[in-house]
């Protein structure tokens, strides 16, 4: 289970009067969740299934030799939908993430705190109950796999997953939780209607012959099967199913996530710029970080790529009115346009510091799968030391823009002190 559940810490900073911003909006989120669906294989050979209907009655003659009781079902199988000119429609599958929040702080204190969080708890979100139906990560996890032949069923309700034994940090001034996401499936089409005669034997009402014919079959197989003919006998109606993913044991697949929240406002003093890089257009802040006003991009140590930040104040560049030298047009080595900037005395030469967003795009299109996520931070380590920058031992992905959020993978965070897999807490 613990191969499954992976810890990452997603920091959110936003103005607490500004309305909640939905982690599985960010853009490594919505990456790592498409990386999943983008590979979707439903098996078409055993499809998900249900029986809405099951009436048994006494057998009519001549057919009482082969059996006194007759049984009729109405299966609902989940297939592709049929449309004019013969084309056919596959389901729409999505992949979410159900919450459940196994710690909270709200650190108003002037030093960090320590969360430690004891437990992983998988929220099961389904609609299986009758359903023939399973969400298997498949080899690698490279995709999910959707079959009917999946025997194991996880209901609606909270089961303990694991003891775990995580350590994380809460900054002061930041509200902070963990919570463990469990991945599901919410599976919308169309399914066909296939009703079933047993006797001796099942048979397919749709595709088969009475002889001799027995008003008790006929009327069974007109009812449920279409006027059309053999070609498309079956009658088709919406139906949806929703189901956790499982991992490769058979128990829902989880993540355990950190998530912290700026409480301060827009009210904070901004940080200034004290010194201005004319020939690649930066602002060096007070704070440490460098500036671009033209993108409204920032650059530190601590990321070693290129961020915004949409909720921080806007940085102090009066520096503009206060250092001698004259104006002067720099047009900035990426984007459009150009800008007027103060041209203050010459400084020290800064070491070109190489923009990463084109990285960042090829984030999830080159390395499909959950492992990649790992993958692709060593290849953006291997890509900054090529080009003068220190390698990093762990990912920081460019925050989107207007949402302020940003991700650490931070597995090797996670101690497992126990198995307590599929022990129901309600």
């Amino acid at each position: 289970m613990l191969a499954a559940t992976l810890v990452f810490a997603l920091h959110v900073l936003a103005v607490s009067c500004q309305a909640e911003l939905s982690p599985e909006d960010h853009d490594v989120v919505k990456g790592f969740i498409a990386s999943l669906r983008r590979n979707v294989h439903i098996d078409w050979e055993q499809p998900p299934s249900v029986n809405c209907s099951v009436n048994s009655e006494a057998t009519a003659w001549p057919w009482t030799t082969g059996c006194l009781e007759t049984v009729f079902t109405l299966q609902k199988q989940l297939a592709r939908s049929p449309h004019a000119g013969g084309l056919a429609s596959h389901p729409d599958v999505e992949v979410y993430i159900v919450p459940y929040v196994e710690k909270a702080l709200m650190n108003v204190g002037d030093d960090d705190a320590i969360m430690t969080t004891e437990h992983s708890t998988a929220s099961i979100d389904s609609t299986v109950k009758g359903w023939q139906v399973g969400a298997q990560l498949t080899s690698a996890y490279s995709g999910i796999g959707i079959s009917g032949s999946y025997s194991k069923v996880w209901t609606t309700g909270t089961y303990r997953t694991a003891a775990v034994s995580v350590q994380s940090t809460c900054k002061a001034g930041y509200d902070c939780r963990v919570e463990t996401w469990t991945f599901h499936v919410r599976i919308v089409g169309y399914c066909r209607l296939v009703p079933f005669i047993r006797c001796d034997a099942e048979a397919d009402a749709c595709q088969s012959s009475w002889t001799p014919e027995t008003t008790q079959f006929v009327d069974f197989t007109r009812k449920h099967c279409s006027s059309t003919g053999p070609s498309a006998p079956y009658r088709f109606e919406a139906c949806e199913v929703t189901t956790p993913v499982l991992d490769h044991t058979g128990n829902p697949f989880t993540r355990l996530v950190r998530i912290a929240r700026s409480m301060s406002d827009k009210s904070e003093k901004p940080p200034r710029a004290i010194n201005v890089d004319v020939e690649h257009g930066w602002f060096e802040l007070d704070n440490g970080e460098l500036y671009d006003a033209v993108d409204d991009t920032y650059y530190g140590n601590k990321y070693h790529l290129w961020y915004k930040k949409p909720e921080a104040p806007k940085p102090d560049l009066s520096i503009l009115r206060s250092l001698p030298g004259k104006t002067t047009t720099v047009t900035p080595a990426r984007g459009s346009g150009s800008r007027q900037v103060e041209k203050a005395s010459r400084t020290e030469s800064r070491p070109s510091v190489p923009r990463m967003d084109e990285l960042g795009r090829q984030f999830f299109s080159q390395l499909p799968g959950l492992p990649s996520l790992q993958d692709a931070a060593r290849m953006l380590d291997r890509r900054a030391r090529r080009r003068g920058l220190a390698g990093r031992s762990q990912l920081k992905e460019r925050a989107s823009e207007g949402t302020g959020l940003q991700i650490d993978f931070l597995d090797d965070l996670v101690v497992k002190t126990a198995d307590t897999t599929g022990s129901r807490v309600n």
